[in-house]
């Protein structure tokens, strides 16, 4: 690290804590590392997590720890095949015939997971169907590691009620062989309950701050606070309101809209009046000059007089112009945020 620190991240911090970790478990100095000397349930976690490419390690340490968890819960080493009889969660030999551990009473038989009979869980094949065990667990494994993927994009995306889905479908899985998921769950239901007191308790707090806004007649402030919401939680109800952000962005627009229309027809209306007497003052001044220098003046003084008194009132008339013209976009801008306003919530987020 010291002679490429640009090299280096995140991922190197999680190495040097799987060398500690693998000295905490062994007694033995990480400069020569054996894995066979872990655990067996650790195996795996550790291998990965000292594997020398970085892009081969755990990316973050939430990932690492959710593997440290999950084999230290599940209790069924996958890796190896169990004995005739052998509990998955103390390794005890039991009877054949029983169903529950004589240890620690955890189950012996599980369904078959084609034709849901039951079956000694050290049995590689149904005795009813014949259906091999492995190759349903793994496509269950992987059905699994989707809803998993799932809710933790719901719950980056805020979207609580889809994550909360997506997690309550792991949760019903009783099957000891399912478990892998089992400590992940738990802490993600945490992570969860977190996330959306947090989060809704800041759209309660925007929203109050919009409504404030709004009776104070100040909609652009009140705009500018309901699009600092998430788009996934515009449509959510609120306690202590009875509209939801979506309706009181409906509202805000249209009252914006209706205030931005009176606006336009003063300024269109007092614009056309600064025009008219632009123009009035521009052909006054003309012919007051031409009148003033038409009395005792020659003609070279004559046509110098005439364009004096057309640059005095050029200005009003350019101005009075420029007015108009500015007026005329005035109602092009009205008219396109009266479109946006008439769109659904969710298309004015993507306009």
């Amino acid at each position: 690290q010291r002679q490429a620190a640009e090299l280096t991240d995140h991922r190197s911090d999680l190495w040097s804590l799987a060398a500690t970790f693998y000295q905490m478990l062994t007694g033995k100095s990480p400069r020569v590392i054996n894995i066979s000397a872990v655990p067996g349930e650790l195996q795996p976690v550790l291998a990965k997590a000292l594997e020398e490419s970085k892009d081969g390690r755990y990316q973050s340490a939430l990932e690492m720890k959710e593997a440290v968890q999950q084999a230290l819960t599940s209790g069924l080493d996958t890796n190896r095949d169990l004995g005739q009889g052998e509990c998955p969660s103390c390794g005890t030999t039991n009877p054949s015939d029983r169903k529950f551990c004589r240890d620690c009473s955890s189950p012996l038989q599980v369904k078959c997971l084609s034709c849901n009979e039951l079956m000694a869980i050290w049995d590689k094949a149904c005795g009813e169907c014949g259906a091999q065990q492995h190759t349903l667990v793994q496509a269950r494994l992987e059905e699994l590691q989707s809803y998993h993927d799932a809710a933790e994009q719901h719950l980056r995306d805020l979207k609580f009620d889809q994550a909360a889905k997506a997690a309550a479908v792991i949760e019903k899985q009783k099957d000891s062989r399912l478990q892998q998921f089992a400590a992940w769950h738990e802490e993600f239901f945490i992570r969860l309950e977190e996330s959306s007191k947090t989060e809704y308790k800041r759209l309660a707090e925007l929203l109050q701050e919009a409504l404030a806004h709004e009776k104070a007649c100040d909609y652009a402030a009140a705009l500018n606070k309901l699009n600092q919401i998430a788009p996934a939680l515009v449509q959510r109800p609120v306690d202590e309101y009875s509209d939801t952000a979506a309706e009181l962005i409906e509202r805000v627009n249209k009252s914006s809209a209706s205030v931005g229309s009176i606006i336009d027809t003063i300024l269109t209306r007092l614009s056309l009046c600064i025009f008219l007497l632009s123009l009035f003052m521009y052909i006054g001044v003309f012919i007051t000059g031409i009148l003033n220098s038409s009395r005792s003046m020659g003609m070279v003084e004559h046509t110098f007089f005439m364009l004096f008194y057309a640059s005095l009132g050029s200005p009003w008339f350019f101005w009075g112009r420029w007015q108009w013209r500015h007026m005329a976009k005035r109602r092009k801008r009205a008219a396109f945020l009266q479109q946006v306003n008439n769109l659904p919530v969710t298309s004015r987020f993507q306009r």
